[in-house]
């Protein structure tokens, strides 16, 4: 027997002799931790909500990226903010830093078969593909960062001109449409995980849909999936790192409410909690069972200005009265009420700790455009001035829709947002309240005229907040349809250029512009604190785009 063995056959021992003596006080059920009867051990977490898709080129939310961390793995990958080399463990960059040669280590899927650099290759172009037969997911634009990737995907140039080439089974070398500072930082994202060519076209747009339907090469196989439920994973014995996972499996159950996530982690049903809310912050301060994350997402009221709303729209595409809704806003008692864990207020549309040229954003370029606490008679007179130029009488105010999701930091937002905008200007908004994947549905069609959103940074650089504005990003509608052509010339000089600090003076320059047309308001961001039990460990958490919780080196300390 070896001691991984040992070791739960004499915590399960330990465990029996536990639940017997709390039997008779009513104790036992799961509250003992992840240790099966059978003595393995299974780790339970939340997910906010169902994952849009678990397939690499097409799923976009948040909720989506943590589950297929657990299933598939990149070249690199981020833990404790670090980049670390993953299924590549090697890489040379060339002396114009436009490509990148990546040798892969010996790795297998969950099937047994070798983990190869076609499938990186094939992954890539999969998720360019313009094709009926391909995912065309929202990601799609994130294959623009290579060599005729934009092309590919419109139809100019074929596959094969795709600067996206594996040249034998453990090489693969990456072409870039430019010098990027965050290129590696990229690599870790979920759309450029490799896609094995059999299976995903077996399976069409069902591929990764249903156990059955995919294969993986990350810690973690998915063998259930019920949905708007829960989600199953078993550890993947073909991973290359397998021997620092310590678990046999994991259950993510989707729970929206913050309150039922909270009860069953006091109850031992769940491992870990992705925050927690500020009364209960001393409370597991003291327990050890509080861990603070300093985060990088930002939430929004986002501002449609695209769609035809009707006579809503005449206010929606004014910036006076753009303006005057970020001014009226008290984001200190937005934030406090909303989440009061150590997440605070921005009115900047990125966060100051993203890195830019050689040093943060808020060391190089402070910005605090709108106060904190708001200006309420700043914001009056620029709604009168835009109701002035809408010809929009005061006395016949359009009604506004205000789309959110059944999260209780959106909720709360939402209703101060709507009573924020009877008070100060007396409109009457309707809360229109959703999933979240109905939520993003709505958000990408333009089905709204406010909507309450955030943004998690895929990559640790301002351009990962400023390209969402851009005329013909893919995420354009959802972040409010802006069309700006100096502001896309902006973006178009710092995707091109070389010259490191002119891209950083241009950045700048771009997010100034954002914070005086605010199609995007923003609001505050997140950091704070996650829960976990203290009998577990290897957990990695990161603000930056990266899978989050990241489990590749999970362990079952034992009772602590």
């Amino acid at each position: 027997m070896n001691a991984k063995k040992m070791k739960k056959v004499s915590l399960l021992i330990i465990l029996a002799l536990t639940v017997g003596l709390f039997a008779g006080c009513g104790g036992g059920g799961n509250s003992a931790g992840p240790l099966k009867d059978d003595g393995s051990v299974v780790l339970r977490i939340p997910f906010n909500a169902e994952p849009s898709s678990l397939d690499p080129g097409y799923g976009n939310s948040s909720d989506s990226i943590c589950p297929r961390g657990m299933m598939y793995e990149g070249l690199v990958r981020i833990y404790d903010n670090k980049i670390e080399p993953a299924m590549a463990e090697s890489w040379k960059v060339s002396k114009d830093g436009l490509t990148y040669t990546f040798k892969l280590r010996d790795s297998k899927w969950s099937d047994g078969e070798p983990v190869t650099a076609y499938d990186f290759e094939y992954g890539i172009k999969r998720l360019l593909d313009p094709s009926d037969e391909a995912p065309n997911g929202n990601y799609a634009w994130m294959g623009y960062y290579f060599k005729n990737g934009q092309e590919f995907n419109e139809g100019k140039v074929s596959a094969d001109e795709v600067g996206v080439k594996a040249l034998d089974d453990k090489t693969l070398q990456i072409t870039a449409v430019k010098n990027m500072p965050y290129f590696l930082d990229l690599m870790k994202m979920p759309c450029f995980y490799p896609v094995r060519k059999d299976v995903a076209e077996e399976y069409g747009k069902d591929y990764a849909a249903a156990p059955d339907k995919v294969v993986c090469n990350g810690p973690f196989v998915l063998k259930e999936w019920e949905h708007e439920s829960k989600l199953v994973f078993e550890k993947n014995p073909n991973y290359w790192n397998a021997d620092n996972i310590n678990v046999d499996g994991v259950e993510a159950y989707i729970i929206s409410e913050q309150e039922t996530v909270m009860n069953m982690f006091d109850n031992g049903e769940l491992d870990i909690t992705n925050t927690i809310e500020k009364e209960y912050i001393d409370k597991y301060k003291e327990k050890e069972e509080a861990v603070y994350i300093e985060g990088a997402t930002v939430w929004y009221n986002i501002i449609n200005v695209k769609t035809d709303r009707g006579e809503i729209s005449k206010l929606l595409r004014n910036k006076n009265f753009r303006q005057a809704v970020s001014y009226a806003l008290d984001r200190n008692a937005i934030v406090d009420a909303a989440r009061g864990d150590g997440s605070f207020a921005i009115s900047r549309m990125c966060p100051d700790m993203l890195s830019v040229s050689d040093t943060t954003l808020g060391e190089k370029y402070p910005l605090d455009p709108y106060p904190a606490k708001g200006d309420t008679d700043k914001a009056k007179t620029l709604f009168e001035k835009a109701l002035k130029e809408t010809g929009i009488s005061a006395d016949k105010l359009p009604k506004l829709t205000l789309l959110t999701f059944d999260d209780s930091t959106a909720k709360t937002t939402a209703e101060i947002i709507q009573n924020v905008m009877s008070t100060t200007f007396g409109l009457e908004v309707t809360i229109d309240t959703q999933t979240y994947s109905a939520r993003v549905e709505k958000e990408n069609k333009g089905d709204y005229d406010f909507c309450i959103t955030n943004w998690a940074p895929d990559y640790n650089d301002p351009m990962t907040f400023l390209e969402c504005y851009e005329s013909n990003n893919s995420y354009n509608t959802y972040f409010g349809g802006y069309s700006n052509d100096k502001y896309d010339q902006l973006i178009k000089f710092c995707n091109t250029t070389n010259d490191m600090k002119a891209r950083a003076d241009k950045l700048f320059e771009a997010e100034k512009m954002l914070a005086d047309e605010m199609v995007g308001v923003p609001l505050f961001q997140t950091s704070g604190y996650w829960g976990k039990k203290t009998y577990v460990s290897g957990i990695s958490k990161c603000g930056f785009g990266a899978n989050d919780p990241d489990l590749a080196r999970v362990h079952y300390d034992g009772d602590k």
